[in-house]
This record gives structure tokens, C-alpha cells and sequence, in this order.
């Protein structure tokens, strides 16, 4: 099966060597830069140039931006003309942003994406080209206390969108543990005027409990969500579903 092409715009001080990794990943990769020259190295390496942020999108699977700053990505999106990048995407195409850009823009892009029938992820990057070349983030390891209570979601447009599978909590048994649950719906603002999800997670490691409740602080309005949790004890690997409506629910691990 062939790799999907990427296409990568801005080559500044993180993007370029995310384009040799994505070179040596094995996928097809088509460029753009501001400055053209900085593309030299990955052509010499096998990439493509373009000649415009809408060629590069046009030829794109998956289309990944990582430039400077919001109007430096609303240029290369949509303020370029007939060579601005959005219009180009293909529907069902993934598009990718790792700039740092304001929660608004962020939003605003994932609102064209949707109607555009384009999967968007906001994915801002950090660190700096020190730690790229330092470290072998391939074989990090990760240390998780015991009494961790981790989540893990699928990519959503938005906080807010409809899950189609549940959430995994992983439980790492060994010790009592506690985590709060937020979530915002990404659109309304209602966490501004104090209105948001807060679902309180406790681990009572002695009885083998999960407690799910609602968490949230005082003078703080929890708003209603219906959500499925699929329960895995990482010691032993027994799982549980666990079905929470806005009320206290318990299972036993």
C-alpha cells in the first residue's frame, strides 16, 4: 500500500527537519517555503517544490502548515489569492496545522474544515531544534505513578463534537487516585460564564472502585453530558464499561 503524499508548508526552524523525518519516514513529501531556498535540502533528499501554498495543497493526502504566527497562516490559508492553500484541499483530505496560533483561528479553521468535509487537528508543537537533535523522542520512556487515572480520547473536531466510541480511563493501580474531567463544548464560550463539564474521576485502590461523579467547583454550573467510559486496570487487564448520565456511578475492577 503506498504512503499518502504530505505536503508541508513552512520550513523555518522546527518544519525543516520535520520534513527530512517525514523524507525518511518514507512518504512523498511536496514543499513550500516563504524564502524558496530553504527547500533545497529536501529536494536534494527526494521532495518535490512547489510553487505556491495552493500547489502544495492541491497535491496533498495529508497537508501540514507549521509557520510563524496567526497572520502568517491566514496568508498561506486564504489571503494569498488564486495561490492561498484552503481552497485547494480535497475533500476527505487531513489537514494539520502545528503553527501557534490563538484558540479563534484554531476554531475558525476547524469551522471551514467541517463544511468543507476536510479532518482537521490543531496540533501545535513545542521545544526548539535542541531537543529534535538531542534527544531520541522515538524511545522516550513515560513514568505513570500508581493511582494514575489517564484518559484517552479519539481526535474530535472540537471538544464539544459527539464521541462514536467511548473514552478510555487507564487505571494504574497500587495507590488512591483522583482527576478531573473538563471539557468545553469549543464553540459557545460557555466555560467564560462558568458553564463546562466536569466530571470527577476517584480510584479507591483498596476496594478495587472507580467513582465517577460530577466535579465541578463551587459557583461553577456542570453541564449535562451523557458519556461512555471503557475501563482498563492495567494490572491484571480486567475492563468494564461504565455508561455516566450527570449522576454518581461506581464499578468494581
Amino acid at each position: 500500500m503506498s504512503q499518502p503524499t504530505v505536503g508541508l508548508i513552512g520550513l523555518g526552524l522546527m518544519g525543516l527537519p520535520m520534513g527530512h523525518n517525514l523524507l525518511k519516514a518514507g512518504f512523498p513529501l511536496v514543499v513550500w517555503n516563504r524564502t524558496a531556498s530553504r527547500a533545497d535540502s529536501l529536494v536534494a533528499a527526494g521532495a518535490k517544490r512547489a510553487a505556491s501554498p495552493h500547489e502544495v495543497a492541491a497535491a496533498s493526502d495529508v497537508l501540514l502548515t507549521i509557520v510563524s504566527d496567526p497572520p502568517a497562516l491566514e496568508e498561506v490559508l486564504w489571503n494569498s489569492g488564486d495561490k492561498s492553500a484552503f481552497p485547494a484541499l480535497k475533500k476527505g483530505a487531513i489537514y494539520i496545522d502545528s503553527s501557534t496560533v490563538s484558540p479563534t483561528l484554531a476554531r475558525k479553521i476547524a469551522a471551514a474544515s467541517a463544511t468543507a468535509g476536510i479532518r482537521f487537528l490543531d496540533a501545535p508543537v513545542t521545544g526548539g531544534t535542541t531537543v529534535h537533535r538531542a534527544v531520541d523522542l522515538s524511545t522516550m520512556p513515560i513514568y505513570v505513578r500508581a493511582g494514575a487515572i489517564l484518559p484517552l480520547d479519539t481526535v474530535r473536531q472540537y471538544t464539544g463534537e459527539p464521541l462514536q466510541t467511548p473514552t478510555t480511563l487507564r487505571i494504574y493501580p497500587g495507590a488512591n487516585g483522583n482527576f478531573i474531567l473538563y471539557d468545553d463544548d469549543g464553540i459557545s464560550l460557555d466555560y467564560l460564564r462558568g458553564k463546562a463539564v466536569w466530571i470527577r474521576l476517584r480510584w479507591d485502590d483498596a476496594t478495587r472502585i472507580l467513582h465517577v461523579s460530577p466535579g465541578a467547583p463551587a459557583g461553577v454550573v456542570n453541564r449535562p453530558l451523557h458519556q461512555t467510559f471503557r475501563v482498563r486496570l492495567m494490572t491484571g487487564g480486567r475492563e468494564v464499561t461504565v455508561k455516566y448520565a450527570g449522576k454518581d456511578v461506581s464499578a468494581q475492577l
